[in-house]
């Protein structure tokens, strides 16, 4: 379904082709002119409903030079992350597609917007400031850099990829390594699990799950690991760092160039040990919260 607003903004439930590479083209620049990279979303789920707009664009004739997303998480919060063509900002383009987000969020509900800008947009910062958005928390993107893995400590530790029988231990593992409700992350991963383009992995110790961790093959031979999450009790052991690695060696086997992670500034424990293994940081994103019902 598409819609367009007073603004000119396109809404979008899912993007066609053309329009991801429109946005890869658009994004290229923005990436370029700042030394940026920008967290967007395009892959897009379908609603129920079907009407639900996911993705915003905004043209000038035939070509793209505004686009944001939302990327909901959790029933009432959704992250947002966007972008205006350096030759036309300060039109009130980015103010048009904020809007057109905030409405359609406040059309299903959601009560607050987390908003993402990288601590090195200059552009990015003065458009947050001007919105009332507060700093909640940081991240560091990084990236691997020269690796050399450590020898196995534990020889009755495997790694297998899971399937949809294992959401109850997945959803499990993930509430407890992240504090997330158990309830509120076992659909979402039920859901997730079934994507060809997401694989989920089990780490079990002498046949008990102690770890889990998604990746998320990306563009240009890259990869992402996601909510990589050991066992409270099984930390501190030597076992998320030999799970780390066997992942890594085995991405780094299939051929991906590039491999990347995403740790909050706060937690140094996880911090070190990516860092012990090779990795890089290479930005640091800022979610910035606007509560709708004060927006």
């Amino acid at each position: 379904m598409a819609m367009t607003d007073r603004d000119g903004v396109v809404g979008r439930a899912l993007l066609t082709t053309e329009e991801r590479a429109q946005i890869a083209r658009l994004a290229a620049t923005c990436n370029a002119l700042e030394g940026l990279e920008l967290k967007l979303t395009t892959d897009m789920t379908p609603s129920r409903s079907g009407i639900e707009n996911n993705a915003f664009l905004r043209y000038d004739g035939d070509t793209l030079i505004g686009f944001c997303a939302i990327d909901v998480n959790g029933d009432a919060e959704a992250e947002i992350c966007g972008m205006v063509h350096p030759a036309h900002r300060r039109r009130g383009i980015g103010r048009a597609l904020l809007a057109a987000v905030r409405t359609e969020s406040a059309r299903r509900g959601l009560r607050r917007l987390l908003l993402i800008c990288e601590a090195a947009s200059r552009s990015g910062q003065g458009f947050i400031s001007n919105t009332g958005a507060t700093l909640t928390f940081s991240e560091y993107r990084l990236r691997l850099g020269p690796f050399q893995p450590q020898s196995p400590r534990y020889s009755d530790l495997t790694i297998q990829r899971a399937d949809p029988t294992d959401v109850d231990t997945l959803a499990h593992i993930t509430a407890l390594a992240f504090g997330d409700p158990e309830d509120w992350l076992r659909p979402r991963i039920a859901l997730d699990i079934h994507d060809p383009g997401q694989r989920f992995y089990l780490a079990r110790l002498a046949g008990q799950p102690v770890a889990s961790l998604k990746v998320y093959p990306l563009a240009d031979h890259a990869a992402g690991i996601y909510a990589f999450g050991v066992l409270p009790d099984q930390r501190r052991r030597g076992i998320g760092r030999q799970v780390l690695e066997e992942v890594i060696a085995a991405l780094l086997a299939e051929g991906r160039t590039a491999i990347l992670l995403e740790v909050e500034t706060t937690n140094t424990n996880a911090d070190a040990l990516y860092r012990s293994c090779g990795f890089r940081e290479v930005t640091t994103y800022g979610y910035y919260a606007l509560d709708l019902a004060e927006a």
